[in-house]
């Protein structure tokens, strides 16, 4: 595109008219006496600065014989303004396969999308992730009750598999030593080395995992002082992943009679738990999503007795699953 030319253009813009009421083209009535719409010279001038203001923006001289260069302004400044999709595209359904092999599998339009370092990868098959034959440089061996982080590289364009027991950086997740290694998804090792069934849902702001996998201690409140707080703490720094960012709890009290039953959460000093103060309370019993956060998040929970004779014990409090 290029301005207009030829010998009856000017070398100077029009001056804008006086404003007057906008309004719409007509090809006028004759029989009625409306005339036609006149097209003025300041009208064409400024439709033609708009579009050349475009190209300008884009960085692109204006070229006569090039027709398409308002479109490769407009594509050319959308992909400028557009925030790098780094900083979170993972696509695809990550699933546990075997007791040694998790997957990520294609979802949309068939593929695995997954974006590292600014640039977007595709694979059209399921990536396999063997916690015998991917591990990464940091994992000599696999190790029982551990959690392990799934990590792509890309490698000549494709998309390679590692498994780590290091943790990735956050909030865009890199493994903090392979600045190209993006963590897509992660795992627990149990007793006898073998991953734990999971059920993983992708959302757009992060991953939930659900399985039953920790049992967390029973609390046996004692029957001296009725009335007042008697809880539990319990460290929750081995029993999530540090990319987890809320935890599932169920809580089963088998109490006859209860006046607030709290779930407390956060860094390791837990705040108003004493005498008859409560953080809270929740009262629940059942299951409940709980943030995660601090350096050593800790879990306490707690009964307020009526009496003596109803000072029981709460028989299970178990993490179903974790959020990252």
């Amino acid at each position: 595109m290029q301005r207009i030319d030829g010998p009856t253009v000017s070398a100077t813009p029009p001056s804008p008219p006086v404003e007057q009421d906008p309004g719409y083209f007509t090809e006028g009535n004759p029989g009625l006496g409306t005339p036609a719409t006149e097209v003025s010279g300041w009208w064409l001038h400024s439709v033609q600065e708009e579009i050349l203001a475009v190209l300008d923006e884009a960085g692109i001289t204006p070229d006569i014989a090039d027709v398409g260069q308002l479109r490769d302004a407009i594509l050319a400044l959308i992909v400028a303004n557009t925030p790098p999709v780094s900083k979170g595209v993972i696509l695809g359904r990550f699933a546990h396969s075997s007791a040694s092999q998790v997957v990520l599998a294609p979802t949309i339009e068939g593929k695995v999308w997954v974006e590292i370092l600014d640039t977007v990868y595709t694979a059209a098959a399921p990536i396999t992730f063997d916690i015998t034959s991917h591990r990464h440089a940091d994992t000599s061996s696999e190790a029982a009750a551990k959690f392990y982080y799934c990590y792509l590289h890309p490698v000549a364009g494709v998309l390679t598999p590692k498994i780590s027991q290091t943790a990735p950086t956050v909030p865009y997740g890199y493994h903090p030593t392979s600045a190209d290694h993006r963590h897509v998804g992660t795992f627990y090792n149990n007793g006898a080395s073998d991953i734990v069934p999971f059920v993983c849902h992708r959302r757009v702001e992060g991953a939930e995992y659900l399985l039953q996998y920790r049992a967390l201690p029973a609390n046996a409140l004692p029957t001296a002082n009725p009335g007042t707080a008697n809880y539990l703490a319990f460290g929750l720094t081995n029993q999530l992943p540090t990319t987890a960012r809320a935890m599932l709890v169920e809580m089963d009290t088998k109490v006859k009679s209860f006046e607030n039953m709290d779930a407390h959460y956060g860094d390791s000093t837990l705040v108003g738990l004493s005498s008859n103060t409560f953080p809270g309370p929740i009262q629940h019993d059942g299951q409940m999503w709980l943030r995660v956060d601090g350096a050593s998040p800790q879990i306490a929970y707690a009964h307020k007795n009526y009496t003596a004779s109803d000072a029981l014990q709460f028989s299970t409090a178990t993490i179903k699953g974790w959020r990252e």
